[in-house]
């Protein structure tokens, strides 16, 4: 709490606007630049700030706070090299449309153009983000930092940028008592459909009731828009089947009979068949991006297709879509639903036109060409986490395997990885942000040897914030994914290394963590529970081999181009 006086510094104004508008949590590495703000968060009784080893990794950490605590938080960086290491940390809440303010500390107004040790160029972030902003006076800070957060959280919701000179956190300036507080909650507003889009949702309403195979496709949107139990609802009163994107995994829970699983690369083939089987498939909350459509190829298999997004930029993108609605998720289903409510006078929810019986078919329908022991052991985690635990993966070989085996059953998020991007090195930094989230829920974080050497500081780290986290390694001491790419389309053997293979004990004990090892399927029930008992961060090695993943039926579906 700051003390009685006329005048604020802007560095107190800023810690002050964040507090007003609820932020409990922010992330970033500090410089020269930054230390002003530093200094003033360190008397703030509300806002915890996680210092992380690097700003890269701060930007993934807050990345995963946001999703998995449905609130806005702040990532900032000094200015100079520290700005640009935030953008693969932009990129992956741009893509995946969540929002986070990035902030940056540029050099003094005094030396703009000057070369000074600060200096970037940041309209570079404007090209990445929703909106950028420029605070140019001390006066400016509470208002320009407060719209940032509302129009990071306003639909369709995704990150901002702002930057402000570091000699203005030092300057001083009137605190405005009259300005509206902002909520860190998304989404902030839920605005109604255009009247041209009423009119659609009514026309959809017809179609789903007069649908034989209605299928809904529900990506991240879903979590953005808190309109899970909406989906399941109108799924239910249609008789429609569920599947989704990677990003949308467990916004219907997966053991809900409607529930198909994932579809995409990502998924298995149970989900993707719902495509070619459908007569009318709504997507909702999707930018059905390459992974999520198997390169656009499920684009093609659909005969009748509609779309419901927030963004306007994205109804019609990929889908030869006949309806399309712009609006947020929730609302919409919402309107959807007393439409149908209207039309059908018997109010008989239509019967699924699937069956629990083409579920149980797929499950024994495992690839034969997979790593059984890494199938085990997804296949425990999910057993002895999936019901009250949070799950990060790593992009790669790692989200393929999370995507098939690890079942979400919770009524919340409780599943993410990077799809926005594809980055590995995520999951570390990542599993942190879900910590800080969620601090009485177990973390679950899976990755690969050349992913979790990318962010092998933030083992500190989790240490530091005694995080309960259990990172199992996938250890194949290979580039995994990109050597079956290099086999599959370029025919190529040998053209990445083969790795060292490390002592991973001797760096679980230097971090201060627990270490734990699996060799054979015999050992993962056991290794798992002793890993749920440990008070500290845990590192569990998979000793595995480079074959295939679960998602390579697909990639080789990609390039049969069927």
């Amino acid at each position: 709490m700051f003390s009685v006086k006329t005048k604020l510094s802007g560095a107190e104004i800023l810690t002050k606007t964040l507090e007003s508008a609820g932020i409990e949590t922010i992330f970033g590495f500090p410089g020269e630049s930054s230390l002003p703000f530093y200094g003033s968060l360190a008397k703030s009784q509300q806002i915890n700030n996680v210092v992380a080893r690097t700003e890269l990794c701060s930007g993934f950490m807050a990345d995963s706070y946001a999703r998995f605590s449905q609130k806005i938080t702040i990532c900032h960086a000094p200015g100079g090299i520290g700005s640009p290491q935030l953008l693969p940390g932009i990129v992956e809440t741009y893509n995946s449309s969540i929002p986070v303010v990035f902030m940056s500390f540029s050099e003094p107004q005094a030396q703009i153009g000057k070369w000074s040790t600060s200096t970037f160029d940041h309209n570079t972030f404007s090209l990445v983000v929703k909106q950028a902003f420029v605070v140019n006076s001390v006066d400016d800070i509470q208002k320009v930092v407060s719209q940032a957060i509302a129009t990071a959280s306003t639909p369709p919701t995704g990150p901002v940028h702002v930057d402000i000179p570091c000699n203005l956190l030092e300057e001083e300036a009137e605190w405005n008592p009259n300005l509206k507080p902002v909520d860190s909650v998304y989404p902030s507003q839920r605005p109604l459909p255009k009247s041209e889009d009423l009119t659609q949702i009514k026309t959809l309403a017809k179609r789903l009731l007069q649908a034989q195979r209605p299928v809904i496709y529900a990506g991240g949107g879903g979590f953005l828009s808190d309109a899970g139990e909406l989906i399941q609802t109108l799924a239910e009163t249609v008789g429609a089947v569920v599947v989704t994107t990677l990003n949308g995994k467990g916004v219907v829970p997966e053991t809900h009979p409607h529930n198909f699983g994932v579809a995409g690369q990502k998924g298995a083939d149970l989900g993707n068949q719902c495509f070619e089987l459908s007569d009318l498939v709504v997507i909702m909350g999707s930018k059905t991006g390459d992974k999520s459509t198997l390169s656009w190829q499920l684009c093609k298999k659909v005969s009748h297709a509609a779309q419901i997004d927030a963004d306007s930029r994205e109804v019609g993108r990929n889908f030869n879509t006949e309806l399309n609605i712009v609006g947020d998720l929730a609302t919409v289903i919402e309107l959807l639903l007393k439409e149908i409510e209207a039309i059908n006078d018997i109010q008989t929810p239509k019967p699924l036109w699937l069956t629990s019986d083409h579920k149980q078919e797929s499950k024994s329908d495992s690839s034969q060409e997979e790593d059984s022991l890494i199938r085990t052991v997804m296949q425990e985690l999910s057993t002895h986490y999936s019901s009250f635990g949070l799950m990060v993966t790593d992009a790669s070989q790692a989200s393929g395997w999370g995507g098939k085996y690890y079942q979400c059953v919770q009524k919340r998020r409780s599943f993410i990885s990077p799809r926005g991007t594809g980055t590995i090195g995520y999951a570390m930094p990542a599993a942190i942000g879900a910590h800080l989230a969620r601090r009485e829920t177990p973390i679950v974080a899976i990755g690969g040897d050349g992913g979790l050497l990318m962010s092998l500081h933030e083992m500190e780290t989790a240490k530091r914030l005694q995080v309960p986290l259990l990172f199992v390694l996938l250890d194949n001491r290979a580039l995994g994914l990109l050597n079956e790419h290099l086999r599959l389309f370029h025919e190529s053997e040998g053209a990445l290394p083969e790795f060292t293979d490390m002592r991973w004990d001797y760096v679980a004990q230097a971090f201060g963590w627990s270490y734990l090892e699996i060799n054979e399927e015999s050992q993962v029930k056991d290794a798992i529970v002793r890993a749920q008992s440990e008070i500290q961060p845990c590192l569990l090695r998979v000793v595995c081999s480079a074959v295939r993943s679960p998602d390579f039926h697909n990639t080789l579906k990609i390039k049969q181009g069927n």
